[in-house]
């Protein structure tokens, strides 16, 4: 007889054609198949994300330049078993997983407690995985709606230890578990599986950049003149203006496993650059109007006791070597943790 798998719904941000939001998606559907259920991403029909996901595709279609970029990120979807639905369907799932990424941003413009929220009337089955406020604290406007919606999640594991405060604070007594982002659970070779080349020419070592927020002049001429100093190359992948702006989540995997150092602001960046071994440099985000989302970052850079990666206003070949050593005997330790909570969470003997 055929064995009748659990089923696990996974909550998360969708839509925003966001390489970390996608990969952190991709690696928990991942994991979990692999722990013997059936892995779904819930796509909600009243979904405002992807409304604005069709209309902007079809604004841009004609746009043979953005529509080759969407496209790259379409593609990707193929991974994470997407389940369109209604928010009143998530019962039929066996356990619903909210997480990881910024799922609990309230800050978003398009943020939806209904969606990010959208637990079984069964609390048991209820359970986050890293998931994320990324901000410092929570508002006190928002504070009553946000303990509701918690008070019906069974267990709670976040990403970062400001996440665990925020928790903490509104709910007593509730015990909250810090555990390491999704996309750490994977080994490069996992990685390895669904990294694609970019069909662009690289015919020379480069420096990858990859800004979330705005950089100054001061901070881009250092990186240029870095570059030439050294022979490099610069890909700036969020620059609609670079050839490399085309490339989709697969094409950011093998650009990070192939960098000679990358620069960045974003947290799943240095995450990857740690997981294939390459060096990389921190930039504080120099956009105003941006709240800052440090804390990921804070609690990535402590918990794995890496240190000078954060730029301090120069670039030096010191900054093209990396020792991740003491980092890899860590995240072991951290990937245990993860597994215990998943297995004991999920019910797993």
């Amino acid at each position: 007889m055929k064995e009748i798998k659990k089923k696990i719904g996974i909550i998360t941000l969708y839509g925003n054609n966001n390489f970390g939001n996608k990969l952190q998606n991709y690696a928990l559907v991942k994991y979990l198949s692999g722990m013997n259920f059936e892995v779904s991403t819930i796509l909600f029909k009243e979904n405002i994300y992807l409304k604005e996901t069709l209309k902007n595709f079809y604004k841009n279609i004609t746009n043979n330049y953005k529509y080759k970029r969407i496209k790259k990120f379409k593609k990707f979807n193929k991974y994470l078993n997407l389940k369109l639905l209604s928010e009143k369907k998530v019962d039929k799932f066996d356990f619903i997983e909210i997480g990881s990424d910024q799922v609990w941003n309230y800050t978003f413009p398009c943020f939806n407690y209904n969606q990010m929220f959208a637990l079984s009337s069964k609390k048991e089955r209820n359970f986050s995985y890293a998931a994320s406020f990324g901000v410092n604290n929570v508002d006190d406007e928002h504070k009553e709606i946000i303990t509701n919606c918690l008070n019906n999640i069974n267990t709670i594991s976040v990403r970062e230890d400001q996440g665990k405060d925020i928790v903490e604070e509104l709910i007593k007594d509730k015990n909250v578990e810090v555990l390491i982002d999704p996309t750490m659970l994977l080994t490069p070779q996992e990685w390895d599986e669904v990294a694609i080349k970019p069909e662009q020419s690289i015919d020379k070592k480069y420096i990858l950049c990859y800004f979330l927020g705005k950089v100054s002049d001061n901070t881009r001429t250092n990186i240029e003149n870095f570059a030439d100093k050294k022979g490099f190359k610069i890909i700036n992948l969020l620059d609609p203006n670079d050839d490399f702006y085309l490339s989709g989540p697969s094409e950011f995997l093998y650009l990070v496993k192939n960098a000679s150092l990358i620069c960045t602001d974003s947290f799943h960046a240095c995450v990857f650059s740690v997981l294939y071994g390459r060096p990389f440099l921190i930039f504080n985000n120099e956009d105003k109007e941006r709240i800052t989302m440090n804390s990921r970052l804070d609690t990535f850079i402590d918990k794995f006791n890496i240190k000078d990666v954060i730029y301090n206003g120069e670039i030096t070949d010191n900054c093209l070597t990396c020792n991740y050593k003491d980092a890899y005997k860590i995240l072991e330790n951290e990937k245990e943790k993860s597994r215990g909570f998943l297995e004991k969470t999920l019910k797993i003997k």
